[in-house]
């Protein structure tokens, strides 16, 4: 496998220079973009599918789901194979699978076949957000790698402000949803050069040049006993929780409640994105001053907050001049929360973080394809679902960090012991 690499890249020491380490990260940057582009650049056409089709809004909402049970099982398949044969490979093998995927998404003829191409995309998207979480585990230590997933958090954030957009200008312009899965399978195509032509092999087994059977287990039982990765995977879902009732929810609230366009609906989307991308970026400097887990533990709160916030707000009928700021502050908190878990998640030995990798992928998006269906349920009163599940997920996270906080304090030896 490393014969494959080109000449210019070399898979030893050379892993540390500056300029290997840059197309590293750019690589995992556009490789992470492959999750939220299957599923936040979707959002905007999900009320014009649910017409075109003449179905329900839960039954247009499992294509959502279908995708999210893709990129859960997708991640824990792609996790443990990486562990064994190394990370590139089984890139390369899913971006193929994923551009043919979004290829069937393309001719879907019915809502029914939409929802198994949609489950084949997120199986092969997958491999982008486990990968690249993997990938800085292999080459980067300490707070180096806690910086490393702010700036792929304010990366990947920037997906959904592009996304959206493009796929709303899209659905205005042609008056249909397909061309948007043109979009996402472009998307697909540049990640597979830059995987093929630019990213070494990084699995520091597969550099050693030590024996790398080809055999999938299960996630090993010291990644499972570690109760940091545990607690890390338990917030991790209850922050995807609240994203994924965000996004399964806000479509229909902005648009049908409240009259938005598609394109109006993509530029607020677009500026709560700005929002999460300017958190991540800030990220970076809050975790020299406290440690990862003060950080995160305050962004959880924050989020239960903005969720009350949310509730009293529909209670009194309040118009987008107070609900749009709350939806602002709700995914720009994301930004704090999401990096910092993970940190502390993938605080793991290199030969394990493809497992550590999976564990908190099939956390991030398990919660949410349990929740998106049940987002377009329609309740009694004012109250739609969505804030009573964004609620419901941040207080368990803020049950989790209270019970847990002086462990994951302990744990991330290289980080500020301060609780201020």
């Amino acid at each position: 496998m490393t014969g494959s690499l080109p000449e210019a890249i070399t898979i030893t020491a050379p892993l540390r220079s500056p300029k290997l380490l840059r197309r590293i990260a750019l690589t995992a940057a556009v490789l992470t973009w492959l999750g939220p582009f299957t599923i936040d650049s979707y959002s905007p056409s999900l009320p014009t599918i649910v017409e075109m089709f003449g179905t329900s809004t839960s039954a247009g909402q499992l294509t959502l789901t279908a995708a999210l049970l893709g990129l859960v099982v997708g991640q824990l398949i792609i996790g443990l194979i990486s562990d064994k044969v190394g990370r590139r490979l089984p890139i390369l093998v899913s971006l193929c699978g994923f551009i043919l995927s979004c290829a069937a998404c393309f001719i879907a003829p019915s809502i029914e076949v939409l929802i198994a191409a949609r489950f084949a995309q997120g199986l092969f998207a997958s491999a982008g957000v486990a990968m690249a979480r993997a990938i800085g585990r292999d080459v980067f230590e300490g707070r180096e790698l806690a910086t490393f997933y702010s700036r792929l958090a304010a990366a990947t954030a920037v997906a959904p402000v592009v996304g959206p957009i493009l796929s709303g200008l899209l659905l205005d312009g042609t008056g249909t949803w397909r061309p948007i899965f043109i979009m996402i399978g472009a998307l697909g195509v540049v990640s597979f050069l830059l995987v093929r032509f630019a990213l070494p092999e990084t699995h520091p087994r597969s550099i050693s040049g030590g024996a790398v059977p080809f055999m999938v287990s299960a996630p090993s039982p010291s990644v499972l006993s570690q109760r940091t990765v545990v607690v890390s995977a338990i917030l991790m879902a209850c922050a995807s929780g609240v994203i994924l009732s965000y996004l399964s929810g806000s479509s229909f609230l902005l648009q049908q409640t409240f009259g938005l366009t598609a394109t109006q609906f993509s530029v607020i989307f677009a500026i709560n994105a700005a929002g999460l991308v300017t958190m991540s970026n800030l990220n970076s400097v809050f975790i020299r001053r406290w440690h990862p887990a003060v950080v995160a533990s305050t962004g959880i709160a924050l989020t239960f907050l903005i969720g009350v916030a949310l509730i009293v707000s529909f209670a009194l009928g309040a118009s987008l001049t107070v609900i749009l700021p709350l939806l602002f502050g709700l995914l720009s908190v994301y930004g704090i929360v999401n990096p910092n878990v993970i940190a502390l998640g993938m605080s793991v030995g290199r030969n394990q973080a493809g497992a550590a990798a999976a564990t908190l992928g099939v956390a991030q998006y398990s919660f949410g394809a349990l929740t998106a269906p049940l987002i377009g349920v329609d309740l009694p009163g004012p109250i739609p679902m969505m804030g009573y599940a964004i609620c419901a997920y941040a207080l368990i996270g803020c049950c989790v960090v209270f019970a847990e906080r002086r462990r994951l304090v302990a744990v991330v030896e290289w980080a500020p012991r301060t609780y201020r």
